[in-house]
């Protein structure tokens, strides 16, 4: 379904977040605070949709399998790489979605994903935009 392959990225970004935490500092570690909590309570939304729509929200892994990132910047390319995934999901589950009040949720979430890539780019030295539109290959 749609929503539990959101929910299931965004549960990846929230390990990631939490696991690479001890390697940010200063402004990136802010930053990445802010972002964690916030995909929390797009998972914890994702998940209350899922179950409205009777449906079984997927579990978080048990394990995840992050390259081990040696420094902030391994660390926030990673989490740029995954805010990407996230838009994706999101661009791709949209249009396919009949329930106005459901996709205006989806698209909210992903306009919020959309502010932490802007964010991470900047924390990673590159322009904030990568051009003029959202898109799936940024």
């Amino acid at each position: 379904m749609l929503l539990n392959r959101a929910l299931a990225i965004e549960q990846r970004s929230i390990a990631l977040y939490t696991a690479g935490g001890p390697l940010l500092s200063g402004q990136a570690k802010q930053v990445a605070r802010r972002f964690l909590a916030q995909d929390l309570r797009h998972a914890g939304r994702l998940r209350s949709l899922l179950k409205q729509a009777h449906a079984k929200p997927h579990d978080p892994d048990a394990h995840y399998d992050f390259a081990q990132p040696h420094s902030e910047a391994e660390l926030l390319a990673q989490l740029h790489k995954l805010e990407r995934q996230q838009i994706a999901a999101y661009l791709h589950a949209i249009p396919r979605i009949s329930v106005p009040a459901l996709r205006q949720t989806l698209a909210s979430i992903m306009a919020n994903d959309a502010q932490h890539l802007i964010m991470l780019r900047g924390q990673l030295g590159l322009s904030p935009l990568a051009g003029p539109f959202l898109t799936v290959d940024e």
